[in-house]
């Protein structure tokens, strides 16, 4: 019930509940974060081997040892990656709060664009671009520290720990308190009997404005859009992967992904309504495009972690540099099942 909600209409409804400002931004984000993380870690959950928990289990252990044991280690790596993935996706979305009074860059975000100042508008989406650079570097040393590739001591783990730590207390500490001086009991009763009591007439109604007409094309919308970005994403993916192109080549390409992640989706589709005009294209090319950036940087980790070796044997047997479609197909079935299942959850 929580999924289908964008990070903005939840903060659209926080604002409504405990008034302007940071805290309602951060309640939607913690709902979306929650939301779509759930559902990755659940499916994940689903496909880990009980092996070892049943044989821990059968030689004695509690059913919590056992669980701590052998679950969590099979899962925590593909949770945490999932989770500074989400870190950086939501620096986005709280970039575009701001339109509903939900706090962040947005209201200068959107009092800039309503006065046409573009040069402005380029240096806050510059900013946007540096932070998500930074948030990329932090990421990608986090990662190689969550799947081994990169060991550090003990005392620097117990660090890292307590300064991750210490910045959330200091994040929430600033957070402005909730403002429920516009909250009444009456308000929320007649939001709850609203939300509980659906007007079916309005679903069925048939000419082109009614309910279930723009629900279907919101749903064309997004699987077109999706398809799109997945078959641009691929290829670009493996341009970025220092396994295909020289590192500089591959760094501009990573960057060109950056680039194109960076960028709130609210402004591509305020771009692509000037450039196409209202209407269902402009929503296929904005998906599309944060389709492209979302998943090129989840197919370019999935590479990079790729065994080699398959592809290595096939060009040693004699197969020329053109036929690395078979790298693509190696790619594809070694892909692994969070990451097909991730643009699903994220559209």
């Amino acid at each position: 019930m929580l999924r289908p909600y964008p990070a903005l209409r939840l903060a659209l409804l926080a604002t409504f509940l405990l008034g302007l400002g940071t805290f309602a931004g951060t309640t939607a984000l913690t709902i979306y974060t929650f939301a779509i993380l759930t559902r990755l870690t659940y499916e994940d959950i689903e496909n880990t081997s009980l092996g070892a928990y049943d044989a821990l289990c059968s030689l004695g252990s509690s059913p919590a040892a056992a669980f701590s044991r052998g679950i969590l280690p099979g899962i925590a790596p593909s949770y945490l990656s999932n989770v500074l993935y989400l870190l950086e996706t939501n620096v986005r979305n709280s970039s575009i709060l701001g339109y509903v009074g939900a706090g962040g860059i947005g209201l200068l975000l959107d009092e800039k664009m309503s006065w046409l100042e573009y040069a402005k508008v380029g240096t806050i989406l510059l900013a946007l671009f540096v932070t998500v650079c930074v948030i990329e570097q932090i990421s990608s040393f986090l990662g190689s520290l969550i799947r081994g590739e990169r060991r550090v001591s003990r005392t620097a783990s117990r660090i890292l720990a307590l300064a991750a730590l210490q910045l959330f207390v200091v994040c929430t500490l600033t957070l402005a308190p909730p403002d429920f001086s516009h909250t009444s009991a009456a308000l929320l009763r007649n939001m709850l009997s609203g939300l509980t009591h659906p007007d079916w007439s309005f679903f069925f109604q048939a000419d082109s404005g009614g309910l279930g007409y723009l629900l279907l094309e919101t749903v064309a919308i997004s699987l077109v859009g999706t398809c799109v970005g997945a078959l641009i994403a691929l290829p670009l993916a493996f341009l970025a992967s220092p396994r295909f192109l020289p590192r500089p080549l591959a760094v501009l390409f990573r960057l060109l992904t950056l680039l194109i992640r960076s960028v709130p989706f609210m402004i591509y589709g305020l771009i692509f309504i000037r450039v196409s005009g209202p209407g269902a294209f402009t929503g296929v090319l904005t998906l599309s495009v944060c389709s492209i950036g979302l998943l090129a940087k989840r197919f370019t980790e999935a590479i990079n972690a790729l065994d080699f070796r398959p592809f290595q044997a096939l060009r040693a047997l004699g197969i020329s540099p053109p036929c690395r479609p078979s790298a693509a197909r190696c790619f594809l079935s070694a892909c692994p099942p969070s990451l097909r299942r991730f643009s699903t959850a994220s559209t």
